[in-house]
């Protein structure tokens, strides 16, 4: 695949964020199904794992959701180039290998949930999120508790778009893709904004505010990437 140059000198702008929101819509729009199906399936498969005896069914699943959501990446860019995908097209990509390890990074999200659910319910917190046990919580600190993992998600969002799509080794890809999200940290308030009000609202919605925005979020984070290396 082409390698993306990263300019760190060039200075980024909030505006930036609503060409990447218009930019994303367009690229959800040409595969509107296949990208919303992909997204259910990957919470779907998450579920099941979930299934198996706590807590490895819960740690498991988190693993699983990390590696499935990150193999977005390479979708996202066939339908960019070519308005679809096929599995086997996806085998262009070199990155696979080494994604299972950097799922072990992805899950820095999930620990920010637990450390947040700890720290307002104490051991209920990890009861609820490790066992799936019946506590006292209401939909508020719900809430607060998924909404926890959004300012580490944003910060890692670009880390599996440089080992998936540009194939640099995982050192490389952590280390340029937080230095990407650090340095365009004005127009990612606005991204960091809707996914936060995404995810606050998921306990209000029963999952369906992700859902829905889910789609789109990620592209947005597609159109941003390919805005932020100059790789059109």
């Amino acid at each position: 695949m082409n390698t993306a140059t990263l300019k760190m000198h060039e200075k980024t702008t909030p505006s930036q964020s609503f060409i990447w929101l218009k930019q994303g819509l367009n690229l959800c729009l040409k595969a509107p199904f296949k990208i919303f199906f992909l997204l259910l399936a990957t919470i779907i498969i998450e579920g099941l794992f979930q299934l198996l005896p706590a807590p490895f069914g819960v740690i498991t699943s988190k693993l699983v959701m990390a590696i499935l959501i990150a193999s977005l990446w390479p979708v996202l860019d066939q339908i960019s180039l070519h308005k679809s995908f096929t599995f086997k097209s996806l085998r262009l990509y070199t990155g696979w290998s080494k994604l299972p390890l950097l799922s072990l990074l992805l899950l820095l999200p999930t620990a920010a949930q637990v450390l947040t659910a700890v720290a307002m319910l104490g051991s209920s917190g990890l009861e609820l999120l490790f066992y799936a046990q019946m506590v006292d919580v209401t939909p508020a600190q719900l809430s607060i508790i998924f909404a926890s993992a959004t300012p580490v998600s944003i910060l890692l969002m670009f880390v599996p778009a440089y080992l998936l799509l540009e194939n640099k080794n995982i050192p490389t890809s952590i280390n340029n893709g937080i230095r990407l999200a650090l340095r365009a940290w004005k127009p990612l308030t606005v991204v960091f904004a809707i996914n936060l009000l995404a995810i606050m609202a998921v306990p209000f919605t029963f999952l369906l505010s992700a859902l829905l925005l889910g789609p789109w979020l990620l592209c947005i984070n597609y159109v941003a990437f390919k805005d932020l290396t100059n790789d059109q």
